[in-house]
């Protein structure tokens, strides 16, 4: 009885995990930039809060989101304005996000053409 042995034939094992030096260059790319470290509002007054988070806004790089405003009122931080572009929008709402911490986000940027 000849035996028939199971041979191997997948791809190459691992190949799904970048190696060390892949992933070394690949987080040090010059178009990443770190996220700096967000100030603790938990305890601010309502009006701290409002000034922190529309600073996070007004600082988050489109020029046109220095005009954004930001209401915190029961827990929900509301960001109000216009932008021209849904990207823009978005990195408003991301700029708050971090310091949003336990409180509901309403993006009502209004995107205009």
């Amino acid at each position: 009885m000849a035996s028939s042995a199971v041979k191997d034939v997948s791809p190459v094992k691992n190949s799904h995990r970048l190696d060390a030096a892949h992933a070394r260059t690949a987080f040090s790319s010059p178009h990443i930039v770190p996220r700096q470290a967000q100030p603790d509002i938990s305890g601010d007054s309502l009006g701290e809060k409002e000034q922190h988070l529309e600073n996070a806004v007004r600082d988050s790089g489109p020029t046109e989101l220095r005009q954004a405003s930001v209401i915190v009122t029961d827990g929900v931080v509301t960001i109000l304005g216009n932008v021209s572009s849904f990207y823009h929008k978005q990195v408003a709402q991301e700029a708050v996000r971090p310091l949003a911490i336990g409180m509901e986000i309403h993006n009502r940027l209004r995107v205009e053409a």
